[in-house]
């Protein structure tokens, strides 16, 4: 697991991502979106103390949802890695979120995986654990 690399981790994002982003601040209006998802990958570290592993601080979050099956991996105790179906890809998209559910019932025999994961942890500060991060991963261009 790379540590701290904030620059790093944004390579990854699609620009498809950028309709996540909220409405930019005024010192942020003339940035670019992906320096702004970088800034935002920056921003939790600076709780994080120095010399602390931060994947001693993540704890997995579970599916919830029989059709998105969990992936074993050597780091399932920091974050969870999960198969979600093709059929509910879609779903986890942010232009999606305003809009009525409207998945069709999608029966387990149905459901074709491989192309779509989805990766789910929090940030525990002592007492205090964040929101749960869910971010979805899929092959796009060459990436």
């Amino acid at each position: 697991m790379e540590k701290r690399g904030p620059a790093g981790a944004a390579r990854y994002v699609s620009e498809r991502s950028y309709r996540c982003l909220a409405a930019p601040s005024e010192t942020e209006k003339a940035m670019k979106p992906a320096d702004r998802i970088q800034k935002a990958l920056t921003n939790p570290l600076g709780r994080v103390p120095p010399g602390q592993n931060l994947s001693d601080m993540m704890s997995s979050v579970q599916p919830v949802n029989e059709l998105v099956r969990p992936v074993e991996q050597v780091n399932s105790n920091a974050f969870a890695i999960m198969a979600v179906p093709h059929q509910m890809a879609d779903s986890f998209l942010c232009q999606s979120r305003q809009l009525p559910e409207k998945t069709p019932e999608l029966k387990p025999s149905d459901a074709k995986y491989g192309a779509y994961y989805l990766s789910a942890s929090r940030l525990n500060h002592g007492e205090e654990e964040s929101p749960a991060l869910l971010v979805l991963w899929t092959k796009e261009k060459d990436q």
